[in-house]
């Protein structure tokens, strides 16, 4: 039974269950019938036995034997009436009785309201013998007439219906039990497929989860166990999905995260391998007097101004990694948005009069954004830092705002397509000697998209017509 399947293994316990429980209630209806019915009998006689007692009783002799052969007819019963001498029959079924020398004989038909009286005689009926008979009731009550007569009742009453029905139970024992077997087999096979096929079709859909097909749920048309199992299952596959989703972003983040930490160590190489070559070429003419460097004192100068570049260099690259390091992690705020602007401005004051620029700021008080104020003051410096240097003498810059979008825009040459495809890559600057010249590291704009992307915030980098301009739309507070 172990190695059966489901089906068989249901089918065959439900079957040999119901043949068992039809042979047990025919065996018990064959055993317990005849001492229920003879128990019936017995509380039927009792009872006729009062009724009779109640209606002779202080009545004439002559009525009480009226009464009781009219009661013999209509109700199937034997009663014999002794008073002193007399003993009289009244018969309301047939009995069969075995006379001395061993013929039978029988009384006479059922209904003939024959008195029997008259044939006393010849039957020589002897009632302690029919009360051994198993077919026989007897029950006796005792009633006094109004003319002071003493009546002795035996009523008897036949229950020899109940052996026959035995015998009719035995002869079709066999047939009863075809019936029941051929039964049985459909209802065993019916309820077995019921049981049995949203478990076979959960096997076939778990098979499709193994190899984790996308569609691979259950259809649920119950509430019962087998539904909630259902949905129990369906729940569990889709937290599975949504956990393999889930590590798929997170490996693909990671995988982003690798492939940007290599290009940005192969940027961050390359940037500082030409200040470094340049300061080698210095040192290395200046040991051995090579014309010009024979002047130490001067070159010596150069020399240090290029490793204060490289300093500046390292301490932006240390910070951007760190930077990138704790933005998961970063704590938000709510933050006024012109508040905020207003003082990144005031730092840049000095260079902004000194070119002469025409700055407006079109802020609604109720601008307000979610984010880390490091992180917000951070990529807000930059792009207006980078507004205020590479805009040209005596131009303009605009910051606007409202509604979760932020607009800082400056006139100056607009950049290409070209340009603009490479703009936040670590390191790129459009024009590497005028941003030199500058002070920039082509570091910006990368710490700013990096930040706005972490935080969720939209943005774009386009030319208009004076110049160029940057957009950020917040997420809404």
């Amino acid at each position: 039974m172990k190695k059966m399947k489901l089906f068989p293994k249901i089918f065959l316990s439900a079957l040999s269950l119901l043949c068992v429980m039809i042979v047990v209630c025919y065996m018990s209806l064959y055993v317990f019938l005849p001492v229920f019915y003879t128990n019936n009998m017995e509380r039927q006689l009792e009872k006729s036995c009062e009724i009779l007692k109640n209606m002779v009783q202080d009545v004439s002799f002559d009525s009480a034997k009226e009464i009781l052969k009219t009661y013999a007819e209509y109700n199937n019963i034997n009663i014999i009436l002794r008073a002193g001498d007399t003993e009289e029959y009244y018969q309301g079924f047939y009995v069969r009785v075995a006379y001395l020398d061993g013929e039978d004989s029988e009384t006479p038909q059922e209904g003939s309201g024959a008195d029997m009286t008259e044939q006393i005689p010849q039957m020589q009926i002897d009632v302690e013998d029919m009360a051994g008979l198993e077919t026989i009731l007897i029950q006796e009550t005792r009633a006094v007439s109004c003319d002071g007569r003493v009546m002795q009742l035996l009523l008897m009453a036949n229950a020899q219906p109940v052996g026959q029905t035995k015998e009719v139970m035995k002869t079709m024992f066999p047939v009863v039990m075809g019936i029941s077997l051929l039964f049985s087999v459909l209802f065993a096979y019916v309820c077995s497929r019921k049981i049995t096929k949203p478990v076979i079709q959960m096997v076939e859909k778990t098979k499709d989860m193994e190899q984790l097909k996308e569609d691979a749920y259950f259809a649920v048309t119950s509430e019962d166990e087998i539904g909630i199992l259902a949905k129990q299952i369906n729940g569990v596959y889709a937290q599975l999905w949504e956990k393999i989703d889930a590590l798929e972003k997170e490996n693909k983040y990671i995988s982003e995260m690798e492939r940007a930490k290599v290009d940005f160590l192969r940027a961050a190489s390359h940037e500082l391998k030409t200040p470094l070559a340049s300061l080698r070429i210095l040192l290395e003419n200046m040991q051995y007097n090579v014309g010009k460097y024979k002047d130490h004192e001067t070159y010596l100068a150069s020399c240090v101004e290029t490793v204060d570049t490289l300093t500046a260099m390292v301490q932006d690259i240390l910070s951007a990694t760190r930077l990138k390091e704790h933005m998961p992690d970063a704590e938000r705020e709510r933050l006024p948005v012109q508040t905020e602007i207003e003082d990144i401005l005031a730092q840049y004051e000095v260079l902004v009069r000194s070119k002469e620029l025409a700055v407006t700021v079109e802020l609604e008080e109720s601008f307000v954004v979610e984010m880390n104020r490091d992180m917000f003051r951070k990529v807000c410096s930059n792009l207006i830092g980078n507004a205020v240097r590479y805009t040209d003498c005596g131009g303009e810059i605009a910051i606007k705002g409202g509604g979760g979008q932020l607009v800082i825009e400056n006139t100056c040459e607009p950049l290409g397509e070209e340009q603009l495809s490479h703009i936040f890559e670590a390191f790129y600057r459009p024009d590497y000697e005028r941003s030199r010249e500058r002070g920039g590291n082509g570091l910006g704009l990368y710490l700013v998209k990096e930040i706005l992307e972490a935080n969720g915030a939209a943005y774009r980098f386009v030319p208009f017509e004076k110049g160029m301009r940057f957009i950020i739309e917040f997420a809404a507070v």
